[in-house]
């Protein structure tokens, strides 16, 4: 577990994620690794739970100069039952009082239990992280951490800096670990805590930046920005939109929220002079089955209809096949979103995206520009309308759609640009 650094006054970036790279939860992190790497000394990527990714095999490529430490932060039996004492410590009884004035959520058993289980797991993972910080002499000048996720292990980062002036703490905030609904109880441990001992929040996208000036109570608006992700460039297909056809891409996890039924009634209701050629990357756990079998309920017998479901594919598995697959339309029909990367993928291909008008999805779909936004509250029908519209779209409109799509993803979402500006923000 030990490494030496030979210039300990170079730039290190310790990184913590939850599975990257033995796992697919955090697949853009991949590019970011490849443009930050070359410009610090030594990156580190620290896995809190890491006990459940020793036995498996990377699904990503790492630089050279990229480390991965596994650390063994799950909370045994044992450590569960002492969850009950925690409550009496001064940081638990702080976020007891926070609870309502910070963040004004409910007082719940459930919402105890968390609030202890997530202080156990962060004192854990602070221990451990600072052990090995100071066993490897890393707690000197240039030393950033980064949580890739808004989690309790952010408050690990926190606690470490305090003790130790010279560390700086970030933190990204993507969707789940910014909107409290959707979280149990409606509740996010620490929050408070964790926004004061950060140097800088990196939020995704512009809704949740209003969210968190909307929904937490006397933060520094200052600490936060919005920092996108990006993607690495793809091919750019011009048009090849034939008439009365379209070939159209879904790309989601199959879950109750992306709500594909209304993207199957929308084809099983069109005009059958409309032909629709859609194929599906993505898989799921319970809710892919009745996903399928929806599918095929619905449109095997369509004459006009023909549909592929390819289930689960690698983040480079995909970038292969959009380059390699002409597509017209991204799909999507979602109750909830954050900032989809999805949609940057495409985009850096020149595919328009149509979706609905809801989470940070306006600030890369701009209306009749280079995709259609659909009403928040979306059903089949207004679906189907819009696929008919582009259908009509003369080919010349039509090819406005995807060069304005490629611009976006060149002006807002190309890796290069956005991964570079974070780590400017990180050794600022």
């Amino acid at each position: 577990m030990s490494v030496i650094f030979p210039n300990q006054d170079n730039k290190v970036l310790i990184i913590v994620a939850t599975n990257f790279p033995y796992q697919n939860g955090e697949p853009y992190l991949e590019d970011e690794l490849k443009i930050i790497s070359p410009n610090v000394s030594k990156i580190i990527i620290a896995l809190p739970e890491g006990e459940r990714n020793r036995k498996l095999n990377q699904v990503n490529t790492i630089p050279k100069n990229v480390e991965i430490v596994l650390f063994s932060s799950e909370l045994k039996s044992s450590e569960k039952f002492t969850a009950i004492f925690s409550l009496l410590s001064v940081s638990v009884l702080k976020e007891f009082f926070n609870l309502k004035f910070f963040t004004k959520a409910k007082y719940s058993v459930l919402t105890l239990k968390t609030m202890a289980d997530s202080f156990l797991r962060a004192k854990k993972f602070e221990k451990e992280l600072e052990k090995y910080l100071l066993q490897n002499n890393l707690l000197k000048n240039n030393l950033s951490l980064v949580s890739y996720w808004c989690t309790e292990y952010s408050l690990s980062l926190v606690n470490i800096s305090k003790k130790h002036k010279s560390v700086s703490v970030f933190s990204r905030l993507h969707a789940w670990d910014i909107y409290l609904e959707r979280n149990y109880g409606n509740y996010l441990p620490f929050r408070k805590e964790i926004f004061e001992g950060l140097k800088k929040g990196l939020v995704i996208s512009k809704n949740g930046l209003e969210y968190i000036f909307s929904n937490f109570n006397g933060i520094d608006k200052k600490k936060f920005i919005v920092s996108a992700l990006g993607v690495l460039p793809g091919k750019f297909w011009s048009s090849n939109k034939q008439n009365h056809k379209l070939r159209i891409l879904t790309l989601a996890f199959i879950s109750k929220v992306k709500r594909m039924e209304r993207i199957i009634e929308a084809f099983e209701n069109i005009d059958p002079q409309i032909e629709i050629d859609w194929i599906h990357i993505g898989d799921g756990n319970f809710d892919y089955s009745k996903f399928e079998n929806l599918a095929k309920d619905k449109l095997s017998k369509k004459k006009n209809i023909q549909f592929s479901l390819l289930g689960k594919m690698s983040k480079q598995e995909v970038y292969n096949f959009l380059d390699s697959t002409y597509f017209d339309l991204l799909l999507n029909s979602s109750d909830t979103e954050g900032l989809p990367v999805s949609m940057m993928e495409c985009m850096a291909r020149g595919i328009p995206v149509v979706a609905p008008n809801l989470g940070g999805i306006p600030e890369i779909v701009e209306h009749k520009k280079n995709g259609y936004l659909l009403s928040k509250d979306t059903n089949s029908e207004e679906i189907k309308k819009t696929i008919e519209f582009f259908i009509n779209l003369e080919n010349s409109e039509y090819e406005k759609y995807r060069k304005n799509a490629f611009e976006t993803w060149g002006k807002k979402y190309d890796a290069q640009k956005n991964y570079s500006h974070s780590l400017d923000e990180f050794f600022n």
